[in-house]
């Protein structure tokens, strides 16, 4: 993984009429990270960049979340854009329904929230994020002594789950997520959606965590990936530290 240089042979070659098709992760990437979920918004220049990004007839615009779809679309204000929410189990464009997966898991997720918030609900700090086809334990500001033993905790409670369903704990920036397993990600709904475009057109994925290494992973020498923020080990070509340090290539591409 290397650091994004405008200097480097791919990155220096796009040009506004490059054909490219941008898949954007939200939190952390798009709108930073915040103590309550509730509280995540784009700040008007990243909106403007969207604005850009689309008033360009070379580009196409892919937004790709672990939000539901009813919690994303307000927070966004860019028409005929397409949304992959859910982490891509459901796709769609000016609310139209393009793809939509996992109906079979709505009512034993729905089941494990209550059971988790029964459980945690109450614990100062704690918020449980309930979807369709995941469950989030965001512990952010949760007292950091307590933590490991509601680690221990949790991880009780769902194991049955995790057998009967065949669900896994994804861990990512101060929470865990119960999704299915091996069943559908970030990574397939990009596949799923490169399918309807032109062979010549170019991919640039940036995300930030855990569930956009599926798309990472996926993606060809050709493409542009980028992990924004502090990172170990990335199945992304490339790294920037924070999402502003990408604003100069905007700059040159979205003329």
């Amino acid at each position: 993984m290397k650091k994004f240089n405008l200097d480097e042979p791919l990155i220096k070659s796009i040009t506004s009429t490059t054909p490219i098709y941008f898949f954007f992760d939200y939190d952390g990437t798009l709108s930073p990270l915040v103590a309550n979920p509730d509280d995540a918004s784009l700040p008007k220049y990243r909106q403007e960049l969207l604005y850009r990004i689309q008033a360009n007839p070379n580009y196409k615009l892919a937004i790709v979340t672990g939000r539901s779809y009813e919690d994303i679309a307000p927070r966004l204000d860019v028409s005929n854009m397409v949304i992959a929410a859910s982490h891509g189990y459901d796709i769609r464009l000016n609310d139209e329904i393009l793809l939509q997966k996992g109906a079979e898991f709505h009512g034993p997720i729905r089941e494990l929230g209550q059971d988790v918030y029964a459980c945690f609900g109450k614990i100062p700090g704690v918020y449980i994020e309930q979807k369709k086809l995941s469950m989030a334990f965001h512990y952010r500001n949760v007292d950091d002594q307590i933590i490991d033993q509601i680690a221990t905790d949790f991880d009780q409670l769902i194991a049955p789950y995790l057998t009967q369903y065949n669900f896994e704990k994804m861990t990512a920036k101060k929470l865990w997520e119960i999704r299915p397993k091996n069943y559908w990600d970030k990574g397939q709904a990009v596949i799923w959606l490169m399918n309807d475009m032109p062979d010549q057109m170019m991919i640039a994925y940036f995300g930030d965590d855990t569930t956009d290494e599926d798309a990472f992973k996926i993606l060809d020498d050709r493409s542009i990936s980028v992990h924004i923020g502090d990172c170990d080990t990335s199945h992304a070509k490339y790294y920037v530290n924070e999402f502003d340090e990408l604003l100069p290539w905007y700059q040159r591409i979205l003329v």
